[in-house]
């Protein structure tokens, strides 16, 4: 959020003559932050949240959140002055249920976060599954105080083998800890975009147990100059208390925190944040008139709520309009929200743990598994081949059926004038071996449809070969005291003497 404000303020483009101030408070705990954001918003602390309800307070509130994602408030009769610059948990289901349907997972549990995030999740997935054949076999809301072994065993009396964990990062992370140290194996997890991109999990020992990890994630953009940013303003020196400067009211304690810490946070919160800023920069942008190179003097936009005598609400509505119109590009993003607030732009992406414990250290793949070029795992070896229903498969097996029909017909014809001149000088006994093996040669087309096997695998490389050269090494071995090229000869002569008689 400072990096972006900060590239505003240099801009000569927007808000030109226009400075952004802004005032930070930590998100982690919503008693601590939420009366400290009515107070910003608020004149002479007017709204007193715990004071007393306000029915009115979320009318109130103009919000743009890069990181609110239950779906209630895309419902704007309730929050009319809300955005957010991330997608409502109804899209991560959406993509949950795609990969169940793609992998045809019918039977599933669903681990949630015990609070409004786990259980929008919760509410959406069983409606979105209603029509489906996906069936919710077990279901379990997760809090600091769940017993992990019992639930694991419950899943484990039900059978199941794929798991949804739509809960925050917190939760998640104590519940697949638990899994590796309960020694629960071989199961599928499904990641909501909070643990997805979890830097910590595939680090453990013992991660790779647990089983194969599929995770969707809000697309993570990267946005140039962030982390040089970071940096350099990690080097510069704060205060150590606010007081010490009006100019220095935002201070934290850092000694728990490097720079590679929160350089190598989940990144896919980097574009939203900055798009929530550069949004309410564009809608001042247009409330005050900013063209050729400088700001309306003369507009004043009240960035809080005043009261003359009462509690009477003038939201700066102005750059609310401006808000939800927003239109304007941004690293290459159409920036825009929909009638609901929503983002109408971005995608998700589907991510895959390869449980790689060094990118760098090569290892041998089994015989049955293959690696592509640069990768950091093995795969099992897809088995492609022509099954015995198939149409061709069928017409095949048809023409060779008929095959060994008229060889037999021919064999039995032969058979019963064995001693006529024509059968004689055909080759005698040899006619015989010849139809045996072109009959088998025949037969040999059936070891190349089905699953393939190790006996199919020989005999479809070997039969055809073996019966197809036996007429010629009888021939060589048994008729070596002829020339065999003579042997032809005299054998065509012989056959055409007989026709003609």
């Amino acid at each position: 959020m400072r990096f972006a404000v900060d590239e505003i303020n240099n801009s000569t483009n927007l808000l030109p003559n226009v400075s952004l101030g802004y005032e930070i408070f930590d998100h982690c705990s919503s008693t601590q932050s939420f009366p400290d954001v009515v107070k910003l918003l608020s004149v002479n602390n007017l709204v007193q949240p715990w004071d007393e309800p306000h029915n009115n307070l979320s009318r109130i509130l103009g919000v743009v959140s890069y990181a609110a994602t239950v779906s209630v408030f895309s419902k704007k009769a309730v929050f009319p002055s809300f955005l957010r610059t991330v997608h409502s948990n109804k899209i991560a289901i959406e993509g949950i249920v795609n990969i169940l349907k793609h992998f045809n997972w019918r039977w599933v549990a669903f681990l949630n976060s015990d609070d409004d995030y786990g259980n929008d999740g919760l509410a959406l997935f069983m409606k979105k599954i209603k029509d489906t054949e996906i069936c919710l076999a077990y279901n379990k809301g997760l809090n600091q105080y769940t017993d992990h072994s019992q639930t694991f065993k419950q899943i484990e009396a039900q059978k199941i083998n794929i798991i949804i964990v739509f809960a925050l990062k917190m939760t998640a992370e104590a519940l697949i800890k638990s899994a590796i140290q309960l020694n629960f194996t071989n199961k599928v997890w499904i990641a909501d975009e909070e643990w997805s991109l979890n830097k910590n999990l595939p680090k453990i020992k013992g991660i790779r147990n647990v089983g194969t990890v599929i995770g969707i994630s809000e697309q993570a953009v990267n946005v140039p100059g962030v982390n040089d940013f970071i940096y350099s303003s990690r080097r510069q020196t704060y205060c150590e208390n606010a007081s010490q400067n009006i100019y220095c009211n935002q201070f934290f304690n850092r000694s728990s925190l490097s720079t590679e810490d929160v350089v190598a946070a989940d990144p896919s919160f980097n574009f939203p944040v900055y798009t929530a800023v550069y949004a309410i920069a564009h809608a001042l942008h247009n409330a005050l008139q900013c063209e050729s190179g400088r700001c309306n003097d003369n507009i004043t936009v009240f960035p809080h709520m005043r009261s003359n005598g009462h509690l009477n609400i003038l939201y700066p509505h102005q750059v609310l309009a401006e808000l939800k119109k927003s239109n304007f590009t941004l690293l290459n993003e159409s920036i825009r929200f929909d009638e609901n607030g929503d983002p109408n732009y971005g995608s998700y992406s589907v991510v895959f743990w390869n449980h790689s414990e060094d990118a760098y250290r090569c290892i041998d793949c089994k015989e049955t598994e293959w690696s592509a070029a640069g990768s950091t795992s093995c795969n099992l070896r897809s088995v492609e081949y022509i099954p015995f229903t198939d149409t061709g498969a069928i017409l095949i097996m048809v023409g060779a059926w008929a095959l060994v029909g008229f060889t037999l017909a021919v064999s039995v014809l032969f058979a019963i004038n064995y001693n006529t001149p024509v059968v004689r000088s055909a080759g005698g006994p040899m006619c015989f071996l010849i139809l045996v093996c072109l009959s088998l040669c025949s037969i040999s087309v059936f070891f190349y449809f089905g699953e393939p096997t190790t006996s199919f695998c020989i005999l479809s490389l070997y039969s055809f070969l073996l019966w197809y050269f036996i007429p010629k090494c009888y021939i060589i071995i048994f008729q070596s005291d002829r020339n065999t090229h003579e042997y032809f000869q005299r054998l065509i002569q012989n056959y055409t003497k007989t026709i003609s008689q």
